[in-house]
């Protein structure tokens, strides 16, 4: 399961590779567009190693007039993103349905008794 940080990092890696399967973004690039703001360029950075070691895409680190480029190639972890994070959500949902429809049933049930004896 990733982190806060780990999760915006790939989104935007996602959306700005989902078509062609690959693609050059800058350091700049990213910060500007993780909704989080505050991420420094050394915690991007590990965040993009880390996720290279998960084998959610493949990293390569190019340099262009003296800038910073990375190059991404998504693997299928990577294009997977999108429906494990939406899963996710489904099973947080089915979660909290199931506790309050037994927190309700436990409820009349409680009443029920109590009115019985």
């Amino acid at each position: 399961m990733l982190n806060k940080t780990e999760k915006s990092v790939m989104w935007v890696v996602y959306e700005r590779c989902k078509n062609k399967g690959s693609c050059l973004i800058s350091l700049e690039e990213i910060q500007a567009q993780i909704k989080k703001r505050g991420i420094k360029e050394n915690k991007i950075k590990s965040t993009l190693k880390s996720l290279e070691l998960d084998s959610y895409f493949d990293l390569i680190t190019c340099d262009k007039n003296g800038k910073e480029i990375f190059c991404i190639n998504l693997l299928s972890k990577g294009y997977a993103f999108k429906r494990e994070t939406e899963q996710q959500k489904r099973t947080l949902i089915y979660k909290i349905l199931i506790a309050a429809v037994t927190g309700f049933i436990t409820f009349f049930v409680g009443r029920l008794l109590f009115y019985l004896f």
